[in-house]
């Protein structure tokens, strides 16, 4: 009989938890930077508005969930409650990470190039889920941001809008992109006037 109530116990968490979800995390990586002379005649016009819903911030609060609450999340999905235990184990586990490893030397050759600014490098560790249940991740400073989508398909995407501030608070300089990624690569986003790069790495 407790070997029966066991095994119901695991077949709901498995309808309920995409194991993708569990089990792989990935640690990803970005560094940001502006170039210092921009050699273009291209003038951007057209305005680019944060117009994405339901955003994960990044921020410094984001923590990864744990395992110890499985009973609540046991007993929210036996009493239908979905809403409580979404909130218990979400689709998108995020927890914020400081350190920069696989693109410590190209954040090092960025901050010492006299032709680029340095902006900034985030870190952080996420699982990616399908397309239906992914979400934008979003950073914003006062002169620079951008929003991350990762999720699985028949393989890994992004979804990456990036944008530099102007001295009004828009933003005219941006860079939008939506394309197949893989594990353990590196991804360079250029615009004349900034880049973006990426890495991608399960842990």
């Amino acid at each position: 009989m407790k070997f029966y109530k066991l095994a119901v116990i695991l077949f709901i968490i498995s309808i309920q938890i995409d194991a993708d979800n569990i089990d792989q995390e990935y640690k990803i990586e970005l560094l940001i930077y502006k170039y210092n002379i921009t050699k273009t005649d291209e003038y951007f016009t057209s305005l680019y508005n944060i117009y994405k819903e339901d955003l994960i911030t990044l921020d410094e609060n984001n923590k990864n969930s744990d395992f110890s609450n499985v009973s609540e999340y046991i007993e929210a999905i036996l009493n239908n409650d979905l809403i409580k235990a979404n909130s218990i184990y979400p689709k998108i586990w995020l927890r914020d990470n400081s350190d920069i490893t696989k693109l410590n030397k190209l954040k090092n050759q960025l901050i010492n190039d006299k032709s680029k600014t340095f902006l900034e490098s985030k870190s952080w560790i996420q699982t990616i889920p399908k397309e239906e249940s992914s979400k934008f991740i979003y950073y914003s400073s006062d002169d620079y941001g951008f929003l991350i989508k990762l999720y699985k398909k028949r393989f890994m995407h992004i979804e990456l809008d990036s944008f530099l501030k102007n001295e009004t608070n828009k933003i005219n300089k941006f860079i939008q992109i939506n394309q197949r990624v893989f594990n353990e690569e590196i991804y360079l986003f250029d615009h004349p006037y900034f880049g973006v790069i990426l890495s991608i790495n399960e842990i």
